[in-house]
């Protein structure tokens, strides 16, 4: 008749495995989860930039002035990104901005409008 018990150290041993796996998991899934938060403040922020950048222009204050504090302030909070673009156009009493944002190999299209009455 055979003995089949395994003995405690093949169970410490699974058992430490297990945890390295878990724990290897975990950090992955925290690591993703901080990503995506990280990326969704900085489009917030460059949506808000965008924006306040476009009443910059309204006022008359000049639109390559406005370009360069909405440039500057983006890169306050966000080193890391590319902002490969940005435009801000007029017509009549409207103002159109766009950023194209590039973070690793993803593209972010940023849009505002902003209508003032005639």
């Amino acid at each position: 008749m055979k003995n089949n018990y395994a003995g405690p150290t093949k169970k410490k041993g699974q058992s430490l495995v297990e945890a390295l796996i878990l724990s290897l998991a975990m950090t992955a899934l925290i690591q993703c989860t901080l990503l995506i938060f990280w990326i969704g403040i900085n489009v917030l922020w460059m949506e808000h930039q965008l924006y306040q950048g476009l009443i910059c222009s309204a006022e008359q204050k000049g639109i390559k002035q406005c370009k360069e504090t909405i440039l500057k302030q983006i890169k306050k909070l966000n080193p890391a990104g590319d902002v490969r673009s940005l435009q801000i156009k007029n017509f009549q009493n409207e103002w159109k901005g766009e950023i194209l944002w590039h973070l690793y190999k993803i593209s972010f299209s940023i849009r505002q409008t902003l209508s003032l009455p005639q």
